[in-house]
């Protein structure tokens, strides 16, 4: 069908770090984000247990893996109550005692999963790294001078070309390959560099067709 699509300024993003810092702090979208997961591994716990009788070794080591991966599921997913509030103002709870608030751990929006036996999981680990390294570019900046990068499609409107623009405004020197290799479009990579072009970045349009042997060959040597 046809979709509509719109940006939306966010108000409390004036800087893409703050970007960063939302994208890293999940919410509610993503607090219970891994119930499936959870009904997925109590499900094969369920039919790994009704073939306990020629249970191998094997099968005993994943039901205590997948054991393990309930319990730590559950945990992150589960809030303590809050207790209520008296009439004095104060909270009231389990035999006079009060109670804090428990953290509720959540998924960030973007975070990277890592493949195990079961499927993709998410992985904090390689997440935290990812988002260090958002962070760090969203402070300081992106340079790529001193790298040199091969693009095999980099066409008008492509993202490519977005890529491409991003790659010479941080100084990369860029081999851009081109299967209509014409006055129009060297004009239309010319006309890129001359407005997106820092220094030390440059822009090298070569004919090419992925479909030729001798053209490959050639791409690679230079």
């Amino acid at each position: 069908g046809n979709l509509n699509y719109e940006e939306v300024p966010r108000a409390s993003c004036r800087k893409l770090e703050h970007y960063v810092q939302q994208m890293a702090e999940g919410g509610k979208i993503s607090e219970y984000g891994n119930r499936t997961k959870v009904q997925n591994d109590l499900q094969r716990i369920y039919k790994l247990i009704k073939q306990q009788h020629k249970m191998s070794k094997t099968s005993q080591l994943e039901i205590k893996s997948l054991y393990g991966d309930v319990l730590r599921s559950l945990a992150m997913n589960e809030s303590q109550i809050l207790p209520k509030e008296t009439s004095k103002g104060k909270k009231s709870g389990l035999r006079g005692t009060s109670q804090n608030k428990g953290k509720v751990e959540t998924i960030p929006f973007l975070h990277l999963k890592r493949k195990t036996l079961h499927g993709w999981d998410y992985s904090k680990k390689l997440t935290a790294v990812y988002l260090n390294c958002l962070e760090d570019s969203a402070k300081d900046g992106v340079t790529y001078h001193g790298k040199h990068v091969l693009m095999t499609g980099a066409g008008a409107g492509s993202i490519g070309a977005e890529v491409l623009q991003g790659l010479i405004s941080g100084g990369a020197k860029v081999v851009v390959t081109t299967s209509r290799f014409s006055r129009e479009v060297t004009e239309y990579y010319q006309s890129m560099y001359s407005r997106y072009g820092s220094r030390g970045s440059q822009i090298v349009v070569v004919p090419f067709n992925q479909g030729s042997k001798q053209d490959v060959e050639a791409l690679v040597e230079y």
